[in-house]
């Protein structure tokens, strides 16, 4: 599809969350600003509200050598969702290092966040502001997470004893049949009413900065990003090469969407 826009000087968006087609799509860089247009993936829920989070904090703390972020998106995951999870499994997870995107083991990293009303465990996800924030802050230390029961985290540890069995191609298909058969998405009054909770921090080795923000449920927010990102493309609004959102339009971009809440 990028090879097809580069040849069409077309603008190309997605709503992908894998880091991986983030690392890809960043090698396109030149070519997309010779032909004028603006490459960006992650202009949903992953990851617009986590790249505007992370841009603030290093806003406020230029010399930040580390950023944590965590999210819990209410409202419950579709199928297609779950099936991209499916597809992770057996992998472990990954954090940003050095500049170098590093592998770690399943729940490896678990912390207790405070995400203003309520607090929650959270555990170490490949999510894809390993590379988005790398290249929108500059940080080189990232590591981010998701919110999770606490009784689920002794599993998900037991997990990386049969990664060699989730990693096959016949046990992924098996899940994902259960998911389609089993598993319904959220309701529309959930998608309406359901909230998102993202938590962030920087630091250095003497100070640091923390920030909260309130905002849609991950569904309904990509929805109404993902439009109002193509809906400034089309007025002009774009830089030539590969952009991740807050890098494109700054760290408020996320408080254009209405009933967003930063602190």
């Amino acid at each position: 599809m990028v090879a097809a826009c580069l040849a069409t000087r077309t603008h190309y968006t997605d709503i992908t969350g894998e880091h991986q087609v983030f690392e890809m799509l960043s090698t396109y860089y030149q070519q997309a600003k010779d032909e004028a247009i603006q490459l960006m993936g992650g202009t949903g829920f992953d990851v617009v509200p986590s790249d505007c989070l992370a841009l603030y904090l290093k806003n406020r703390l230029p010399s930040a050598t580390h950023l944590q972020l965590a999210f819990i998106s209410g409202g419950g995951f579709s199928r297609g969702t779950m099936k991209t999870m499916v597809e992770g499994l057996g992998y472990g997870s990954t954090i940003r290092k050095d500049g170098k995107l590093i592998s770690i083991k399943t729940a490896q990293k678990v912390l207790d966040v405070d995400f203003g009303t309520f607090t929650s465990s959270v555990v170490c996800i490949p999510w894809g502001d390993i590379s988005t924030a790398y290249r929108s802050t500059g940080i080189p230390n990232i590591e981010v997470y998701v919110g999770v029961k606490s009784k689920t985290i002794p599993w998900l540890k037991l997990s990386n004893a049969i990664n060699p069995l989730l990693r096959l191609h016949f046990v992924k298909g098996y899940l994902k049949g259960r998911i389609e058969k089993k598993r319904p998405g959220p309701s529309e009054e959930k998608l309406k009413s359901a909230r998102s909770f993202l938590w962030s921090k920087v630091w250095n080795d003497k100070e640091f900065e923390e920030a909260r923000l309130e905002t849609l449920s991950g569904y309904a927010l990509t929805a109404k990003s993902s439009v109002l990102i193509a809906e400034k493309i089309l007025n002009g609004d774009f830089k030539p090469g590969y952009q991740t959102p807050a890098m494109a339009y700054g760290e408020d971009l996320i408080m254009q969407i209405e009933g967003s809440i930063r602190t």
